[in-house]
């Protein structure tokens, strides 16, 4: 490494010079706009109907799945509860300290996403800040804390968090939870009790920000039990009083009815433990791959089953691998065995949902924390070198890896998501402008939920005309054969089955599978199921509606190549293929 670049890690000036970086490479979330998930909280703020259910924002933000709303009608015709979907499906998060965030933003420029997302880049450069502390606090060279913290603030996966309001929670999680670190690590070096209590209730207000919090207290877990030098027990009994605060929380948490259940994209630890324990096995080998190798995991939520089973294989090698490079540093250095352990505890939670790089937040603390002691004892940073051979190659490399390619993509990720609000934006400008629309019902041929609800979102916050309806019936992500069978019935076979892909399954359940001859009814149709995959998925369907085909109150959309056109039902008794 360059000498004058150590000098800079070594240097007093570091911790400002990379929040410094952090803030430039940052700067193109400015103009991320909004997408996904932001435009339903925006709806709920703003109360817009039918959106918005009635209940405070404070309690409904973060309800993206509800099964109070399953039936409601008005939703149902937005898109927001497909056919397939499971009326017991729940996917809602307790973040009222987010919510508040939010509603300032809000209260003081609720039209100014320039000035939302400068919001959250505030946040980023408070939980950098803290970071850095953190590092600076913990045993180790002051170079190599430097190097870890330079690598933090320049990590591309930090891009999503960033730029996208919706994930703001996961920034405030970080900034409360790791004060409440830097105060645990006061409190065991001066045994001073309001520092107890000030790290308990950073932890508290950490996880009423987000569920993510608790990536933090793994790092207090591997604290006390790797570096913390006080007797065994003693080190041990001071983690009950977080242990009291998590039970609380996770109490509150499920009394006001919030969890993860009936759902193939989330799993909660508490209401599934075994469903957990067996995913953990697949997701953190893939979260260590996106984490240490740059693997784009946010890919693999749109991805098929072979593709994700063939990931996850290579994925584990990846993570062997990984111990392999470090076991030498591991054995010689207790806190290299802090940072692996913080790490790996930090990726647990995050096993509760499919593995994606924005989730990396809290263990890529300890994932670079750890890199940087390599770095220093492979002689990298200067030091007389303790590891040697290929190992300090690897070093290297990863370092690279790490800085300076991370820090090319970063803004490159920034720009990447916001085409997702740029897509729904360019299906929605698809549908006819007129107010002749208000006396369509919209039936996508081969679509998915999203490609279906947010850009009837954009329509309704933009005060534009809207369909009567909308429902999507089959999936443009695999082969889609469409037969016309009588005047107002099609009979859809999914090559794959339906919901191919696991973001098709977010309000699918898996532990109550489809039946053949299970009939489900929506105002427009009615479905019959005649075939099934071996997961309990529909793999053939019949719709029948409630007028022609062919009926001019009907405008049907198809897919192809990842956009959409209008178009026509096959004729009848003829079969059209839709290419996934």
């Amino acid at each position: 490494m360059p000498r004058k670049l150590v000098a800079l890690l070594s240097s007093p000036r570091l911790p400002l010079v990379a929040l410094a970086v952090a803030v430039v490479l940052s700067l193109p979330a400015l103009k991320g706009g909004i997408q996904a998930d932001d435009l339903l909280q925006r709806a709920i703020l703003l109360k817009l109907a039918p959106y918005y259910g009635g209940r405070s924002p404070y309690l409904s933000m973060f309800e993206l799945i509800m099964p109070d709303r399953a039936s409601d009608p008005a939703l149902i015709k937005r898109g927001m509860y497909p056919w397939y979907a499971s009326p017991l499906a729940k996917v809602g998060f307790f973040r009222p300290l987010s919510v508040a965030a939010a509603r300032l933003d809000y209260a003081l420029w609720p039209d100014n996403f320039v000035l939302q997302h400068l919001h959250s880049l505030l946040w980023y450069a408070l939980a950098v800040f803290i970071v850095g502390r953190i590092y600076y606090r913990l045993p180790g060279p002051r170079v190599a804390a430097g190097l870890a913290l330079l690598m933090f603030a320049v990590e591309d996966s930090h891009a999503v968090p960033v730029e996208w309001l919706a994930n703001r929670n996961s920034l405030i999680a970080l900034v409360w939870a790791g004060l409440g670190l830097l105060f645990h690590l006061e409190w065991r070096q001066t045994h001073s009790l309001w520092r107890l209590f000030a790290a308990l209730a950073s932890l508290t207000l950490g996880l009423f920000s987000g569920e993510s919090a608790l990536g933090v207290f793994a790092y207090v877990v591997a604290y006390q039990l790797l570096l913390d030098p006080g007797p065994y027990l003693a080190r041990l009994s001071s983690l009950l009083p977080y242990l009291a605060v998590i039970v609380a929380w996770r109490l509150i948490y499920s009394r006001l009815g919030f969890a993860t259940s009936h759902t193939a994209l989330y799993i909660d630890p508490v209401l599934n433990p075994l469903d957990f324990a067996a995913a953990l096995l697949t997701r953190v080998p893939l979260l260590m791959f996106c984490q240490w190798f740059q693997f784009p995991g946010d890919m693999l939520i749109f991805s098929s089953f072979r593709f994700n089973l063939i990931t996850s294989l290579i994925a584990g090698v990846a993570t062997l691998f990984l111990i392999w490079i470090f076991w030498p540093l591991l054995r010689q250095k207790p806190e290299a065995r802090f940072w692996a352990l913080g790490m790996v505890l930090a990726m647990v939670p995050l096993c509760a949902a499919f593995p994606m790089n924005r989730l990396l937040l809290f263990a890529g603390i300890g994932a670079f924390g750890l890199l940087s002691l390599l770095a220093s004892e492979t002689g990298t940073l200067g030091a007389e070198p303790t590891i040697s051979g290929w190992r300090r190659s690897m070093a290297r490399i990863l370092v690279v890896l790490h800085l300076w390619f991370a820090a090319l993509l970063f803004p490159l990720s920034l720009l990447g998501f916001s085409n997702f609000g740029a897509y729904d934006e360019k299906i929605q400008n698809q549908f006819p402008a007129d107010p002749s629309i208000e006396q369509k019902t919209l039936i996508w041929i081969n679509s998915n939920f999203l490609d279906n609800s947010f850009p009837l979102m954009i329509r309704a916050l933009n005060q534009r005309p809207l369909p009567a309806a909308s429902y999507n019936l089959g999936f443009r992500s695999s082969t889609l054969e469409v037969s016309r069978t009588a005047e107002d019935r099609l009979r859809l076979r999914q090559q794959d089955g339906f919901m191919p892909l696991p973001m098709d399954r977010a309000e699918w359940d898996p532990a109550s599978p489809f039946r053949v001859g299970q009939r489900i009814s929506r105002p427009e149709f009615d479905v019959q199921v005649l075939e099934v995959t071996p997961d309990g998925r529909p793999l053939t369907a019949e719709f029948t509606f409630r007028k022609s085909l062919d009926s001019p109150d009907y405008l049907w959309m198809c897919g192809s190549g990842g956009w959409f056109y209008s178009c026509w039902p096959p004729p009848l008794g003829q079969t059209q293929t839709f290419p996934g």
